[in-house]
């Protein structure tokens, strides 16, 4: 990982940016749904976007931090890892159940649910690492680039919003704004960790 930290700017943003490519590859790919896919390839791809963001998150901030990893931060990256994982189980088994019919009635509450909660979970993963994070200035970086992350995820929200409502644009599914903000998140805390090199 020394030997990337010594490639020039450019080259480093050239590899993030081909690990961004992987993951908006992966991401159009699920967004076709599970027709093009079948059931095996979505859970495939869910996965795979998975494992394409925590490695494009991790790779991230061994190249532009040179610190060596905290402790807080392995237990944060595997917390999230096994989060994200179970996220993408219960993504891809809701939307199964769903277009087996088991939406109909109450048990589409329990179907809608079964993504959300993973989502919350974190939330509780952020705050453990918060409580564990020993630096307050790695704390510090942490807050901040939620609150970009939250910031603009609502600006985002509320400007497609009132678009929606002028007729604009078409609607768009309110579950991504946890896409939305977990990516922008992520894009300041790498930012922020570099900038404060």
């Amino acid at each position: 990982m020394s030997r990337l930290r010594e490639l020039p700017l450019a080259a480093r943003l050239a590899v993030l940016a081909a690990l961004a490519s992987i993951v908006c590859g992966l991401t159009w790919l699920l967004a076709k749904g599970p027709n093009s896919l079948g059931w095996a390839g979505l859970l495939f791809e869910t996965v795979g976007i998975v494992i394409a963001s925590m490695t494009f998150g991790i790779l991230a901030g061994r190249m532009f931090c040179s610190d060596p990893v905290r402790s807080s931060t392995r237990n944060y990256n595997r917390r999230i890892a096994i989060t994200m994982l179970i996220y993408a189980v219960a993504l891809v088994g809701s939307i199964f159940l769903h277009e087996k019919g088991w939406s109909a009635g109450p048990s589409g509450y329990l179907l809608a649910a079964l993504p959300a909660l993973p989502i919350g979970g974190v939330f509780l993963v952020l705050g453990l690492y918060l409580k564990e994070e020993s630096d307050e200035f790695m704390r510090q970086l942490f807050v901040w680039a939620c609150l970009i992350g939250a910031a603009a995820t609502f600006v985002e929200a509320t400007f497609l919003g009132f678009l929606e409502v002028f007729g604009k644009v078409a609607h768009a599914p309110a579950y991504w704004t946890s896409i939305a903000f977990f990516a922008q998140f992520g894009v300041a805390n790498v930012l922020l960790r570099w900038r404060s090199r």
